[in-house]
């Protein structure tokens, strides 16, 4: 409940207002090509789906205790209001970098970014290293 809290509404098509999601989608590959966890409803949970916005029929798996802390820790690195930030921030998977996925809720509702690795505001600079360097995946 804390981590809602601090976030205040981010979703893709057909998710639960109450659902945070991390994951990294990259468009060159075969199989599930977007992974991450999710939490959703108190319940995190690791995912692999076949692409942004096939959730619902991803492969799930209960998160760690390690993987949840890690989340925590990455959500935490987010700069505030993300409601304030377009959908889209750079250029994402178009030089084959693959996309952050993020769904987040905000005090103006749900807030779904895809967010280039490499070219974004110096304020995602911090969650952008940390993410990259060990993906919730």
């Amino acid at each position: 409940m804390l981590l809602l809290s601090l976030l205040a509404g981010c979703r893709p098509s057909g998710a639960g207002s109450d659902e945070t999601i991390l994951g990294l989608a990259c468009g060159m590959c075969d199989g599930n090509c977007f992974s991450g966890i999710r939490m959703r409803s108190g319940n995190m949970e690791r995912f692999a789906a076949p692409r942004i916005g096939a959730l619902d029929r991803a492969r799930l798996s209960t998160a760690s205790p390690e993987e949840a802390q890690r989340f925590n820790r990455l959500i935490k690195l987010l700069p505030p209001r993300l409601d304030r930030y377009p959908n889209r921030i750079g250029c994402p998977d178009c030089a084959d970098q693959c996309t952050i996925y993020l769904s987040v809720p905000t005090a103006s509702g749900n807030k779904t970014i895809e967010l280039d690795p490499n070219q974004h505001p110096p304020e995602f600079a911090p969650f952008v290293k940390a993410f990259m360097e060990h993906p919730p995946l």
